[in-house]
């Protein structure tokens, strides 16, 4: 509705008990079907929203604020929800699971996240594109790493 329109919809009063309940960390993907080639992903592992419908409407607006999409894009798109949980401490990379999230935060509060999609790579190149892509410094006294479960559900 909101590529469509321009209109923003609005929460029904009644809601199933998973998206009436307190919101996760959520991320949203668009993609092409045919050739599966990214087309845009937003979202946080924190939630910004009290109730998870209230975060996915928010993050699926961010989506298609930030990236370019049309009207007749939209039959040829796919959608990917990634439903974080809570980060917890992780003590050593070498404990890191492939199917997890992995969380860098710095003593400033930065951040970067990879998504378990990186499983063909290692903990220690998962951790070295997190502090590339996102400008964090290499000295690992000054950041913490935490993991987290991720639940993805695919259009």
């Amino acid at each position: 509705m909101f590529v469509t329109k321009g209109e923003i919809y609005t929460i029904p009063f009644t809601l199933p008990k998973e998206l009436s309940g307190p919101a996760n960390g959520i991320y949203i993907a668009a993609f092409e079907t045919a050739s599966k080639s990214p087309r845009g992903r937003v979202g946080s592992y924190m939630p910004s929203k009290p109730i998870m419908a209230d975060e996915i409407r928010h993050q699926t607006i961010t989506l298609a604020k930030t990236f370019y999409f049309c009207k007749r894009d939209l039959p040829f798109l796919g959608y990917e929800l990634k439903i974080v949980d809570t980060p917890y401490f992780l003590s050593d990379l070498s404990f890191l699971s492939p199917e997890k999230g992995l969380l860098v935060r710095t003593h400033s509060g930065k951040s970067g996240v990879s998504m378990p999609e990186a499983r063909k790579k290692t903990p220690k190149e998962r951790l070295w594109e997190i502090r590339e892509r996102d400008n964090i410094d290499e000295d690992a006294s000054r950041f913490r790493l935490y993991e987290f479960d991720v639940q993805t559900i695919h259009e």
